[in-house]
């Protein structure tokens, strides 16, 4: 999961970012917002550099450190994505975003007894964030599904989704986004 803020996701927006770094090439979290709009336009590596320039200069950047992770696990790089959301949980360990990444990143590499721990403790820790929450109880779920408890499956999903939630994402892509309800 990313760290993500005001959607910024297009063309134009990533022009007038990289004109004004021009103008204040030291500021890192203009070099954030730039970052994250590459990654949003679909520029992955790109943005993976963009964020690896942003720890050459800030090495404890949550952000940086979180996306660049979700970017290694979503092309498959688990050593790197372990690498970063251990490095951003060090940063930032009151943030569950780092917790939920390390378990996400525990159960791809298929060490559920890691990812299980990781977000039973984020259920322990961020009791009253209802995001947390969720993505704890449904990594939980997942998990037991996995290894086959369908009854701890069936618990989790339940408490997952007991008090419903609204998401809305940011297009990534290069053509005319659509709106979509996702029920």
């Amino acid at each position: 999961m990313r760290v993500s803020g005001t959607p910024i996701s297009r063309v134009d927006q990533l022009h007038a970012l990289e004109a004004r770094l021009t103008a204040d090439p030291g500021d890192v979290e203009l070099a954030f917002q730039r970052a994250r709009c590459l990654d949003d336009v679909g520029r992955a590596e790109p943005a993976m550099h963009a964020y690896r320039a942003i720890l050459d200069a800030a090495p404890q950047h949550f952000g940086a450190l979180t996306n660049l992770g979700t970017l290694f696990l979503e092309g498959g790089l688990l050593e790197g994505a372990t690498a970063c959301f251990t490095a951003a949980l060090g940063a930032q360990w009151e943030d569950p975003l780092a917790h939920l990444n390390l378990a996400l990143v525990n159960a791809h590499a298929g060490a559920f007894d890691e990812a299980r721990a990781h977000y039973e403790r984020v259920l322990r820790l961020f009791p009253d964030d209802p995001h947390a929450r969720l993505h704890a109880h449904n990594g939980l779920a997942r998990l037991y599904e996995r290894t086959g408890d369908a009854e701890r499956a069936d618990e989790h999903l339940r408490l997952a989704f007991e008090h419903p939630i609204v998401w809305t994402f940011p297009y990534r892509g290069s053509g005319e986004p659509l709106r979509v309800l996702m029920l």
